[in-house]
């Protein structure tokens, strides 16, 4: 995995799949991603657990965070970001395409997910970490 210093953009981008979940580095424009079993053994060495044990909470933290959303309560973690549910209307349109094209359309109301970046997260994507500003602590999110 490649580390971002300057002059790069992070998009966190949660496919949830049963499989895989990516998170996808848009570097320079190369696309850099880090997969579930690569994520559950980097969580497992750092914290300095079994890979097992690793799986099973990056994937509780997973359901909780999403069954939290799914019932509307948005998830806050102070300077890493927000998780919230977002209401899309329903559009009406006409098909361009085929044997319908002409044809007029209704889509029905939906909701997504919607990930909204925390200062610290923010400021690390940036280059910007708490030990170059000669600060010890956690920086304080606006």
């Amino acid at each position: 995995m490649t580390h971002c210093k300057n002059n790069c953009i992070l998009t966190l981008t949660s496919e949830i799949r049963t499989e895989e979940i990516k998170i996808n580095y848009i570097l320079k424009g190369e696309m850099i991603f880090m997969d579930r079993k690569e994520m559950i053994t980097k969580f497992s060495e750092k914290s300095k657990i079994t890979k097992k044990s690793a799986e099973v909470y990056i994937d509780d933290l997973f359901d909780v965070i999403m069954d939290a959303v799914a019932n509307d309560n948005p998830v806050k973690i102070v300077g890493f970001g927000t998780f919230s549910r977002k209401l899309v209307k329903g559009r009406t349109g006409k098909m361009n395409f085929g044997k319908n094209k002409g044809q007029e359309y209704k889509s029905e109301d939906s909701f997504t997910a919607k990930f909204k970046v925390g200062k610290i997260f923010e400021d690390r994507t940036n280059g910007i970490f708490e030990k170059d500003k000669g600060v010890d602590e956690k920086v304080e999110e606006e």
